[in-house]
């Protein structure tokens, strides 16, 4: 499932962004243009990855990383000069100008990490569950 989210005020900015992502074959489940936004669609997608600007409208990326720890990975693109603004250490960042492999490069490892959290978030069965789910199938294929 896609989870990435794309949260650039700068409309030109984000259109390139969006399309070096797409033609280095990753694809972004939706653009926004506020922190907020950003925030209420991962929560929605149950978590996933944000590329953003280090300043929204909003917020900065420091407190839109505090209200996703946990959820959400984030690459941060910027001047230099705000990347160094970035508190955690979790955050990725992206110096701008960058090259289009640069961002694809980046936004890959945050979407394997988003894969790792996703699997780990996801409840296993227990042998009885598992049980009754093979049963269940057995019945149906019986009946059908």
């Amino acid at each position: 499932m896609i989870r990435i989210v794309v949260a650039i005020e700068n409309e030109r900015l984000a259109a390139s962004v969006c399309a070096a992502l797409d033609q280095g074959g990753i694809q972004i489940r939706t653009r926004c243009r506020t922190g907020a936004e950003a925030i209420r669609t991962i929560k929605e997608m149950g978590g996933g990855t944000v590329i953003c600007q280090f300043l929204l409208p909003d917020m900065s990326a420091n407190e839109l990383y505090e209200n996703l720890r946990g959820s959400a990975s984030l690459l941060v693109a910027g001047k230099p000069q705000y990347l160094d603004l970035c508190e955690s250490a979790e955050m990725l960042r992206l110096p701008l100008p960058a090259s289009a492999a640069d961002l694809v490069e980046q936004a890959e490892k945050l979407v394997r990490i988003d894969r790792k959290r996703a699997a780990a978030a996801t409840p296993k069965r227990s042998p009885e569950e598992q049980r009754l789910v093979e049963d269940a199938k057995a019945l149906l294929m019986e009946k059908r």
